[in-house]
């Protein structure tokens, strides 16, 4: 009876010890989850803002280059005397 008892005890024990691994491992799978899904926002995130930030460059430099004439001269043009 003892015995029985003892092997019943520790039964219960390890079930225990496995269900709160498992909520352990569960836990750390939904934060890992979380991280990885704030990572790729993340990244969605800066690469519409690199995205934006070139077009923005681009328009910049159109017009820029439109509004001043350029100084130096270009390769292939003569020089004025």
């Amino acid at each position: 009876m003892a015995e029985d008892e003892e092997k019943e005890n520790k039964e219960e024990k390890k079930e225990e010890k496995e269900e709160k691994k498992e909520e352990k491992d569960k836990k750390k799978e939904e934060k890992d989850d979380k991280i990885k899904e704030d990572r790729t926002q993340q990244g969605r995130v800066l690469g519409h803002l690199f995205f934006v930030a070139n077009k923005v460059r681009k328009v910049y430099k159109d017009q820029s280059e439109s509004k001043a004439p350029s100084t130096t001269p270009k390769a292939g043009t003569p020089k004025e005397p």
